[in-house]
This record gives C-alpha cells, structure tokens and sequence, in this order.
C-alpha cells in the first residue's frame, strides 16, 4: 500500500483513534472477526511535501475465527482486499477483488 500527498505543501491527516490505516478482507479487519480496542484518542497522519509512504502487508488466504482455535483457509472464491485511512466514516480507500481455487 501507497499512501502519496501528491500537494507541494505538507499535509496532516487527521484519525479520531490511534489507528492511522487498516486493511481488511470482505469487510473483516485483518481477516478476522476478533473485536479490535484502539485507543479512543485522535492521532494523526503526517506527510511532507509530496511524500510516499509505504507499507506491504501480506494476506495468507486465512480467516481468524474467535470460535475456533486456529485460522482457517478461505474457501474457494472472489474476495474482496481492501486498505484505507482509519478518518472516519469517509474513509480513503482503495480496494482490489482477489480469486482463491
């Protein structure tokens, strides 16, 4: 994942917890329906001018049940991959469809 401010100036984004960015799988965040605690205090995402920020996180096909004891293989499927920046309800986004067989 990329995260670019693309403006001659630098540009500070805002989050209302302490999460900055997350990724989620099908609407799961982090593949898995574990219920995530972030601290309830704003924090903030920095860029200089025209910086890139990159990050790589790698999805292993699995899914972390909070009722089983182990992560599980996805079935066969589409399956949709997304990151974004934790600002709220409008959240930057981007997302791509991936295939398992």
């Amino acid at each position: 994942m990329t995260f670019e401010n693309r403006s001659p100036f630098p540009v500070v984004v805002e989050t209302p917890r302490q999460r900055l960015w997350a990724w989620e799988v099908d609407g799961e965040l982090e593949a898995s329906d574990e219920a995530y605690y972030v601290r309830n205090r704003p924090n903030a995402f920095y860029f200089r001018a025209r910086e890139k920020k990159r990050t790589t996180v790698t999805w292993d096909g699995r899914f972390e049940r909070t009722d089983e004891p182990s992560r599980r293989p996805a079935d066969p499927g589409e399956y949709t991959v997304a990151a974004y920046l934790a600002t709220g309800d409008e959240q930057p986004r981007d997302e791509t469809t991936v295939t398992i067989r």
